[in-house]
Formats: C-alpha cells, sequence, structure tokens
C-alpha cells in the first residue's frame, strides 16, 4: 500500500470515527 493510500485510510477512519461521534450526539 503507498503512504498516499495509507493516509487516504487514515482520514476516511478519522471521519467515521466523528461521524460516529456526532451520530450519537443526535
Amino acid at each position: 500500500m503507498t503512504q498516499n493510500a495509507a493516509k487516504m485510510q487514515h482520514v476516511l477512519s478519522q471521519l467515521a470515527i466523528l461521524l460516529g461521534l456526532t451520530g450519537r450526539v443526535h
């Protein structure tokens, strides 16, 4: 896996966590 792909995976995981947190709040 390239460095760019790894960065995308990290960003997607962060977004998923943020969406999960906001989902719980609302």
